[in-house]
């Protein structure tokens, strides 16, 4: 069952991490096309974030799992291990910040601020690399 766990932790930093860098060189490749192209464009990086997000959840839910099977709370006692689910914290609350401005361009009709939604993601990578080299030493 462990090793099922592992596999879905895996796919998650795959899926997150994968989708987040793919959606920010989509954005640059359609930005030098023409608006025509701008519908397109919205829904690949729409199911690229979509997908991004699907594997923050996956992310959170078989952690959570890892350190119920494994260590358990003793864990959180590590200052890397705490330092990394802080990474993680924030790669959370940027995701949410970016998918509550997808939400509410839908509701409006209005695109999302770029620039903003620019930044959102590029902290997003940050934190998930920064996540993601701190996990490697926290289960060195």
């Amino acid at each position: 069952m462990l090793e099922v766990v592992k596999f879905i932790h895996f796919l998650g930093f795959v899926l997150g991490l994968g989708c987040g860098f793919a959606n920010i060189i989509a954005a640059r490749k359609f930005a030098a096309l023409p608006k025509d192209a701008a519908p397109i464009g919205g829904s690949l990086r729409m199911a690229l974030g979509q997908c991004a997000g699907i594997g923050l959840v996956l992310l959170w839910v078989s952690g959570g799992l890892l350190v119920a099977m494994g260590p358990g709370a003793a864990l959180f006692a590590d200052p890397v291990f705490q330092a990394k689910l802080l990474a993680v914290l924030v790669l959370t609350v940027f995701s949410a910040m970016a998918n509550l401005a997808i939400i509410r361009a839908k509701r409006t009709g209005t695109p999302p601020n770029t620039m903003r939604m620019a930044r959102l993601g590029n902290g997003a990578q940050v934190t998930g690399f920064l996540a993601l080299a701190l996990a490697i030493v926290a289960f060195s």
